[in-house]
């Protein structure tokens, strides 16, 4: 596999410390976890992990209780507890801190909060979610609600500002997305019927192979069981583990590893595409981050399957002319036999329906209908593709009663994700998105495409995505490096034609860079 124009990306503002080792992090000088640092309220030396474990086994408001009453035997046996994570983080309470009503003190930390640049907003004193977000974001987790005020203030105080990008720039809510110290990943490679899944795929696996994941199922299913997240096995997913992939050191928090489950889902043979698009809806939901890379299906929504096995054109008789496989081939008949008509190619297909002159073998098992416009009815494929959804009966997946709105309600759903679809156009999903439950502007950073992707791009791309998550850089880098890392667009379009290809769309709590 190439190397990637660069094989880390930078941000526009140039470089970064690197993330290596013990070296320090680009949020601040890294903390040993050996160091033994004390949780404030405790007055034990305590492992920070001990202290994690201890949160995702009792939950937030027990552990409150128990640092209050001050039991150090209970706190110093940490490592005896092995009951799992709850099952559902977002169904789960968040207690406030104990000094959030005090309008003195909440703006005293709103003030570090928006000097860190984890806070945006007015420094009011109110204790509402935008302050309790940017306090995810600045201890990295939800450990601040069992501190006391001091303490809370006291770290804020050292705290360091937010690094990742230029000034201004917006932050991936990064505190979310570690805080059970694993990130969960599943990308879906959308079916091609020229065999372009295939190429995309061998690339994929090939660039985390490089990046040192290994396909470890027994591993993935152990980290699964550590955040509370069922283990599924299918024949369309597979699952690569990367153990401590990553430092992240939190402004405010201590730092901590992040190991990271990537889990891929693809239908190349074309027989498990119901079971492919059912893992990628519940991928929407409950994992940290979920990419897409495939057709877009003219904006109609992702595919993992071939839509139309086959095209039979019957003559007046009802005896086969010719039988095609692709709709393209279809295409370029039904525009030369239409002219001597005066038809479009699309006016022909009608006609040769309403006559019982086309017989055609749909494959919709695999559609994630998301959006119901057609914006591009200019087109033949796209009008195609309309009128197999709505033939075949294609229920909507997005609003709050589509599928993925009902998966976002299940336990287990994650409180923000970030969402990638790296397919042709996909910007047309955009409105439909933000109208399904889970994917809000509260909840879910979105990345969406402008043009048609190269798929011998796809996996670079992907690749270039995967090294921003592991520098934890703004989003307006991550959107810069996947632009950068199309060869074969570069190639063809030339250098001015990369940009733009990407855009972000964030949540109301994002944190920028100062």
């Amino acid at each position: 596999m190439k190397n990637y124009l660069y094989s880390r990306p930078h941000a526009p503002s140039g470089k970064y410390p690197s993330r290596q080792g013990g070296k320090e992090s680009c949020r601040g000088p890294s903390r040993s976890l050996r160091s033994g640092m004390r949780p404030g309220g405790l007055n034990g030396f305590v492992d920070p992990r001990d202290f994690l474990r201890l949160q995702s086994a009792v939950g937030n408001a027990a552990l409150q209780r128990l640092l209050k009453t001050g039991r150090q035997s209970s706190i110093l046996s940490f490592s005896r507890i092995h009951r799992s994570a709850p099952a559902s983080v977002a169904a789960s309470k968040r207690p406030r801190p104990a000094w959030a009503s005090d309008r003195r003190q909440t703006r005293e930390i709103q003030r570090h909060l928006r000097r860190i640049g984890t806070y945006r907003y007015q420094v009011d004193g109110k204790y509402g979610p935008y302050t309790d977000s940017a306090l995810v974001e600045a201890f990295g987790g939800d450990l601040f609600r069992a501190l006391d005020y001091t303490t809370t203030l006291a770290r804020l105080r050292a705290a360091t500002k937010l690094k990742g990008g230029k000034r201004g720039q917006r932050m991936l809510r990064y505190g979310e997305m570690f805080r059970d110290g694993v990130l969960d990943i599943t990308i879906g490679v959308g079916h091609d019927e020229r065999g372009g899944d295939r190429i995309k795929l061998a690339g994929i696996f090939a660039i985390l192979g490089k990046k040192g994941f290994k396909r470890d199922d027994a591993k993935a299913r152990k980290l699964y069981r550590q955040i509370g997240r069922p283990f599924v096995k299918t024949s369309a997913c597979v699952y690569y583990v990367r153990e401590n992939a990553l430092l992240y050191t939190p402004p405010a928090g201590i730092s901590r590893p992040i190991h990271i489950v990537v889990r891929v889902i693809s239908n190349t043979k074309n027989l498990y595409g119901r079971e492919a698009a059912r893992a990628f809806i519940e991928g929407m939901a409950r994992s940290d981050v979920t990419y897409y890379t495939g057709h877009g299906r003219y904006g109609s929504g992702t595919d993992f399957d071939r839509n139309f096995e086959s095209f039979a054109l019957l003559d007046r008789h009802g005896k086969l002319e010719r039988i095609f496989k692709d709709y393209s081939l279809l295409h370029k008949f039904l525009r030369k036999e239409g002219r001597r008509y005066g038809r479009s190619a699309w006016r022909q297909f009608l006609w040769r329906e309403k006559r019982g002159r086309i017989r055609v073998r749909l494959s919709n098992e695999g559609n994630i209908f998301i959006n119901p416009k057609n914006y591009h009815p200019h087109e033949f494929g796209a009008r195609l593709i309309y009128w197999a959804l709505k033939k075949g009966s294609a229920r909507l997946a997005t609003g709050s009663s589509g599928s993925i709105g009902q998966e976002m309600k299940k336990p287990g759903a994650q409180r923000y994700r970030v969402v990638v679809f790296a397919g042709c156009r996909t910007r047309d999903y955009h409105g439909r998105l933000r109208g399904t439950p889970g994917l809000g502007r509260r909840n879910a950073q979105l990345f969406e495409t402008t043009r048609t992707i190269k798929t011998l791009d796809a996996a670079q791309i992907f690749g270039a995505f995967l090294d921003s998550l592991l520098g934890q850089f703004s989003a307006n880098a991550i959107v810069r490096a996947m632009d950068i890392n199309q060869d074969v667009q570069r190639r063809v379009h030339g250098g001015r034609g990369l940009r733009g290809t990407f855009r972000s769309r964030g949540t109301r709590y994002d944190p920028v860079v100062r």
